[in-house]
């Protein structure tokens, strides 16, 4: 979590977040984020990097962020796949 915040922008984008080999680690890791910029940051990054990554990391935050980072979506338009995975990723962490 500590490399996170060190982590620029871009090095994060081009390193983690657009190589399909570390989605499943992302998506993790945005479940432990611990304040609501570092939830805000990685949606966003992840939203310019791909809609449906976004999407998931927008679902996995811990459910006291996810008020915010859904909004960043609400301001999108999300092919219906994209918003399928953001209710798939609610609905898992709500339900187990």
């Amino acid at each position: 979590m500590a490399q996170l915040d060190q982590l620029s922008d871009l090095a994060l984008q081009k390193h983690y977040l657009n190589l399909l080999d570390w989605t499943e680690s992302v998506a993790l890791v945005a479940g432990l984020v611990t304040t609501e910029a570092a939830a805000l940051r990685l949606v966003q990054l992840g939203l310019e990097v791909d809609l449906y990554l976004g999407a998931r990391l927008a679902g996995e935050v811990p459910s006291q962020f996810q008020a915010k980072t859904l909004a960043l979506l609400s301001q999108r338009s999300l092919p219906s796949g994209a918003r399928g995975a953001l209710e798939y990723s609610i609905y898992a962490q709500e339900f187990g």
